[in-house]
């Protein structure tokens, strides 16, 4: 997907996001931003989508140089949100559910691109 240097945003508390920079950071990226939504951990998957999305939105309007986004964590109901946030953004987005479809494809040989959630399975890159 091109991505060097990325926006992250999580349902974690704010040392945890550190840990989280620090991991990707030692793996070669540059993080610009590691934020995390203001929910308890249990009321995560009740966060309103849209939320979510300005929530992105206002991290990405903060760091222009951004490569893409990432989203960690899985609990967050994100997916009808992918495809409008790259395109609100320009940034392509990194989301647990649509990574592990399109590993899963390419693990067993397949490239069925699904419009519609995003750049990363819309286009599936090797």
């Amino acid at each position: 997907m091109g991505i060097k240097k990325f926006v992250g945003a999580s349902y974690f508390p704010e040392k945890m996001n550190a840990i989280f920079a620090r991991y990707f950071t030692e793996a070669g990226f540059q993080v610009l931003a590691m934020e995390g939504i203001d929910a308890p951990f249990a009321d995560v998957p009740k966060v309103p989508p849209e939320q979510i999305l300005e929530f992105m939105k206002s991290i990405a309007a903060k760091h222009k140089d951004a490569d893409g986004i990432y989203m960690l964590g899985s609990a967050w109901k994100t997916l009808d949100i992918i495809d409008r946030l790259e395109k609100a953004t320009g940034l392509p987005v990194i989301h647990a559910g649509p990574a592990r479809c399109w590993e899963t494809q390419l693990r067993l040989g397949l490239r069925h691109p699904i419009p519609g959630y995003g750049r990363l399975l819309a286009e599936m890159p090797s």
